[in-house]
């Protein structure tokens, strides 16, 4: 089971490693570029709340990383039919290319974790992975008990 553990070290090193050179292009931090990159590839859920439960961020990053990204330029923020309690995270264009090319780092990501494996055991991988997130939801997050 230590190797399990160690594969999870390397895994977040190694995804570190390549988002960081796009972190540096665009003068991001780790977190504003996950928070640009969850809104290029989920427009839908688009507010604070969505990110801090989608990326299992704190309120607190996501609020200091959402203030520094509309600083920038990188997001705008509009409520929804003048209810300030649920504002709408949108990202401007200059934007865009920076999520896209964390996207990217995160395809090369997934294509060098699953180099070698076949299709039947990437489908295999993705049913076990399935279920091991679930047991740790399970064991971690009261609402799942």
């Amino acid at each position: 089971m230590n190797d399990f553990i160690e594969s999870m070290f390397y895994a977040r090193e190694l995804f570190s490693r390549l988002l960081a050179p796009v972190c540096e292009k665009y003068m991001l931090s780790h977190t504003e570029l996950a928070i640009v990159m969850f809104l290029r590839s989920m427009p839908e859920y688009d507010t604070a709340s969505d990110i801090v439960r989608g990326r299992h961020m704190t309120k607190s990053a996501v609020s200091m990383a959402v203030r520094a990204l509309s600083e920038r330029g990188f997001i705008s923020e509009g409520a929804s039919g003048g209810d300030r309690r649920s504002v709408h995270l949108r990202l401007t264009e200059s934007a865009y290319e920076a999520a896209d090319a964390g996207l990217s780092a995160e395809n090369d990501f997934i294509a060098a974790v699953m180099a070698g494996f076949s299709d039947a055991e990437r489908e295999e991988l993705r049913e076990l992975h399935r279920r091991m997130t679930e047991n740790m939801r399970r064991a971690h997050v009261p609402e799942h008990r």
